[in-house]
């Protein structure tokens, strides 16, 4: 009796460790293709998210919160985009993986989205079809793109977030059009629309 309940909590285990464990294992072959390649492939806004990671680097580093301009960005001269990339969304990978240099600590930038994405993208599939395989693949093909993969090599850290958080969007709409409690709001807004 004792056997079967450890092989009944071992089958109900296997599907989360590998939602989590396949999607980590994607993620640092992501990191470690892209590092095999160095700097071969990568463009402009690569270099502007390496400027950026630099200064959070150095005001973290120093024990100060990040200004609103980043010094060292555009050979010292600065730039003010940060409120076109926020800093506080750059800000806790940094901290994340600050004993990196900064071309590594920007591929496990990405392979941390990367991760965030796939994973979470698994878990809410999983908890709406409880189809392990299932789950796996779809966010594999929703996240793991070629848009991606032009994202990684034009350095566009705003599509990567907006990539990983896109399953999620379509999760959440799902839910709410399949909640009967929403039913008569949709149905309104479909008679008068």
């Amino acid at each position: 009796m004792e056997n079967t309940n450890h092989q009944s909590a071992i089958r109900k285990a296997l599907p989360w460790a590998a939602i989590v464990i396949i999607p980590a294992l994607l993620a640092v072959a992501n990191y470690v293709f892209w590092a095999s390649l160095h700097q071969s492939m990568w463009k402009t806004d690569t270099w502007f998210h390496l400027m950026r990671l630099f200064d959070l680097q150095q005001t973290t580093s120093a024990g100060q919160v990040p200004a609103l301009v980043n010094a060292n960005s555009f050979l010292n001269i600065g730039q003010a985009f940060n409120g076109m990339y926020p800093t506080y969304s750059l800000w806790p990978l940094v901290a994340l993986f600050h004993g990196l240099g900064a071309m590594h600590q920007w591929l496990a930038v990405q392979s941390a989205i990367l991760y965030l994405a796939s994973s979470l993208t698994a878990v809410y599939l999983f908890l709406l079809t409880r189809h392990t395989s299932f789950s796996l693949i779809m966010s594999i093909a929703s996240v793991w793109t070629p848009a991606w993969l032009d994202y990684t090599m034009n350095g566009s850290l705003g599509m990567m977030w907006g990539t990983a958080m896109l399953p999620a969007v379509l999760v959440a709409c799902y839910l709410v059009l399949t909640d009967t409690h929403y039913a008569p709001i949709i149905h309104e807004g479909g008679e008068n629309g």
